[in-house]
């Protein structure tokens, strides 16, 4: 009988060693996930901060573009008469001269003359908000492709 008790406490004594294991290697696990968590935030509130500035900056450069794009008639200066949206096409726009992806919001402008203009969404908010009007037309439709 000494060696079946012998051999259950062993059994026993073996099962708790390995639960006091399981249980230290949770705690660094969770110390490392707070850790790590952390530094996400830190990260995500550097990324925000960067976002901002660069917005702004981005911002003021593109209504310097915008102001002289209206300045030498390469933008009208009048509100268009039709506004579609929709998934970028691959053209470039004409504000930013960037390249219109599927991934960034395309605004068609079917502007005076007939004229087909394209642009980011972006582009399009500051450009409007260059000629100091807001959208009075008719509705905005949404596009959707595929």
């Amino acid at each position: 009988m000494e060696t079946r008790t012998g051999t259950a406490f062993d059994e026993h004594y073996t099962l708790i060693e390995k639960g006091d294991r399981l249980v230290r290697q949770s705690v660094v696990s969770v110390m490392a996930s707070h850790d790590r968590i952390q530094r996400s935030r830190t990260l995500a509130a550097d990324s925000q901060s960067w976002n901002r500035q660069h917005r702004r900056r981005w911002t003021a450069a593109l209504a310097a573009v915008i102001g002289k794009k209206l300045r030498d008639g390469c933008l009208p200066s009048e509100p268009p008469l039709r506004i579609i949206g929709g998934p970028g096409t691959g053209h470039r726009c004409v504000v930013c001269e960037g390249k219109l992806r599927p991934t960034h919001l395309m605004v068609e402008l079917l502007a005076n003359g007939n004229e087909t203009l394209l642009m980011h969404g972006d582009c399009f908010a500051n450009w409007n908000a260059a000629l100091g009007i807001g959208h009075s037309g008719g509705a905005i439709r949404s596009v959707r492709t595929g």
